[in-house]
């Protein structure tokens, strides 16, 4: 008996040095916002690591708008820490994603237990100030180009030149057409890549770096077929290679990209609407996918998809949205590429697009619906542990509300939502208040259709995000940004307040503007551009007490919303004003 012991114990020893490492905590949190654009990601385990297991391709960080990001690896306190240091700044306002594979090793050579993920958000906390305006427009069509419905949009770091290109699927040619910023927010000629299927309605569109190679390769779902084109990047902004593979099920609506089995290499899943079924693509890591693996929500018309951690084991779990049977499916991930329903929540009137984060503050993922026949912004709570927390809530939107998107609008750590209204025309700026709770602050005009948005820092000046709006009907882009010029009273002083009024609103011509002073005095009456550059002065002068009508024609600007500036002493007015063509 002794014997037996003795050999017992040296196995038990052996056993417990060869444990398998964990991650004890991270930072930045999961799900934190206002991360500073230049701060280190660190990684403390419950043991020490082999420095030489922790490598680019087992501790992958990517932003969603800046691409795969390379940086310097540092270990600490006797390799029980890791500290990545960005080797150039994420962009503002994106969703940074980081994925530790199992190839990480523990001093001994044992494996981490299961891969670890998670991510947060980049931002300042400064208040933009006035409403979002109309800057410019794009038109996606070549010469003489029929309607192409312009449908999805990546802002993606294509080139690799720090700023935001736009990478627009088009539905009607099956293809995707590239626009490359110039660092200002401004955007060159279209770039097309065809596609390699016709007639198959590309749309959805995720990014990843799919060979390992430092490039941001494209992702796009086809919703009238069963494909899933894969676009990979050379680093200057073409794509060397464009390929397609076949999901298990048609209507490809939904996708999502990260790495579900743990071995380093991204993998793709699909929502396909008319299979009713979901595809699990595996990655090989050089930049093709494995025949895909077919499984089921439970549901009826899987067609959204957004990956996030529902209930804090560090693995990503899936939110699928089911337009037939009105239902959000909430999955949770194994780390070994499976997946298993948990919970579900009704929508409001068929999910056609979702996206995950915190909503209410309280560190677990929730997700924002698009909820298209009910014309709603639905919020679908998590309760941390894999389930939901209650019935969702509804927030009106407009008429047929196709696309929703989240980030922190206004700079107050929450993130705020815009969806994307088909019907209405319009995509519609939802601010939250911390808590869950959704006000529409403004309602932004398409000319055709609100198809849908991506927000991101257009410009590149790392002050505020901006809004870029998809109109599939006009195939336009809609640069929305932030007046420099606020409206409403500025500033307040003793006396009787000047009245601005603007008697034609949109217009199309000549618009009326008429002051009301109760007393004569000095008034300056100028007119501005969305980037508050002064376009028209009308009046400089002495006007009297009463009413006094102003024309201005504002012929050869832009369509567009202009800000008209009344200044009377030392009290300020403004007024907004739409251009229309």
């Amino acid at each position: 008996m002794r014997r037996l012991l003795l050999f017992i114990l040296p196995f038990l020893a052996a056993s417990a040095l060869a444990q398998a490492p964990a991650v004890a905590s991270v930072t930045p949190a999961n799900g934190r916002t206002l991360v500073a654009l230049d701060t280190p990601v660190t990684v403390a385990f419950d043991r020490a690591v082999d420095p030489a297991s922790v490598t680019p391709a087992t501790f992958r960080v990517f932003g969603r708008w800046s691409g795969p990001m390379p940086g310097a690896l540092a270990f600490e306190d006797g390799n029980t820490r890791v500290v990545f240091t960005p080797a150039t700044p994420f962009f503002l306002g994106e969703t940074v994603t980081v994925q530790l594979s199992e190839g990480i090793e523990a001093a001994e050579g044992s494996a981490l237990a299961a891969p670890y993920a998670w991510s947060f958000w980049t931002g300042r906390p400064v208040t933009p100030a006035g409403p979002l305006v109309e800057a410019e427009t794009v038109d996606l069509r070549r010469p003489g180009e029929g309607n192409v419905i312009s449908y999805g949009a990546y802002a993606g770091d294509f080139d690799g030149d720090g700023d935001t290109d736009l990478a627009i699927p088009n539905e009607a040619p099956s293809d995707v057409r590239v626009l490359f910023n110039d660092g200002a927010g401004n955007y060159g000629p279209l770039v097309v890549h065809q596609l390699v299927e016709p007639n198959s309605l590309p749309s959805t569109n995720e990014a990843a770096d799919l060979d390992g190679d430092g490039h941001m390769d494209l992702l796009v779902g086809h919703g009238g077929s069963n494909k899933l084109s894969v676009l990979l990047g050379d680093g200057s902004g073409g794509f060397r290679t464009i390929d397609a593979y076949v999901s298990n099920g048609s209507g490809v609506r939904g996708l999502v990209v990260f790495d579900a089995d743990g071995d380093g290499y991204d993998d793709a899943v699909t929502a396909n609407r008319f299979g009713s079924n979901l595809s699990f693509f595996k990655g090989n890591g050089d930049g093709t996918f494995a025949a895909p693996v077919t499984f089921e929500a439970g549901a009826d018309g899987e067609t959204a998809l957004a990956a996030a951690d529902a209930n804090g084991d560090g693995i990503l779990d899936l939110f699928v949205g089911a337009i037939n049977s009105n239902e959000i499916v909430l999955m949770l991930g194994d780390g070994d590429g499976g997946f298993t329903v948990s919970d579900k929540v009704e929508a409001s009137g068929g999910p056609w697009m979702v996206a995950a984060g915190d909503l209410d503050g309280d560190g677990d993922a929730d997700v924002a619906v698009a909820s298209a026949y009910g014309g709603n912004l639905d919020v679908a709570f998590g309760d941390g542990k894999g389930g939901f927390n209650g019935p969702v809530a509804s927030f009106h939107s407009g008429a047929f509300t196709l696309a929703v998107d989240v980030g922190d609008l206004d700079g107050d750590g929450d993130l705020d939502a815009v969806t994307s209204n088909f019907s209405t025309r319009d995509f519609v700026v939802f601010l939250n208040d911390g808590k869950g709770g959704f006000t529409l602050e403004q309602r932004l005009p398409a000319d055709g259709a609100g198809s849908c948005v991506v927000i991101h820092d257009r410009d590149g000046d790392g002050r505020v995000v901006e809004i870029t709006g998809v109109d599939e009907v006009a195939d336009r882009l809609f640069f929305y940004e932030w007046s420099s010029v606020p409206v409403g009273v500025e500033a307040e002083a003793p006396g009787a307040e000047p009245a601005l009024d603007v008697l034609r609103n949109p217009s199309a011509g000549p618009v009326a503007l008429r002051v009301t002073a109760a007393e004569a005095g000095a008034v300056r009456l100028r007119v501005f551009d969305a980037r508050g550059r002064e376009v028209a002065a009308l009046h400089d002068g002495v006007l009297g007490a009463g009413a006094h009508v102003v024309e201005w024609d504002p012929a050869g600007l832009p369509s567009g919303v202009y800000v008209v500036r009344l200044e009377a002493g030392a009290r300020v007015v403004t007024r907004r004003l739409t251009r229309i063509r």
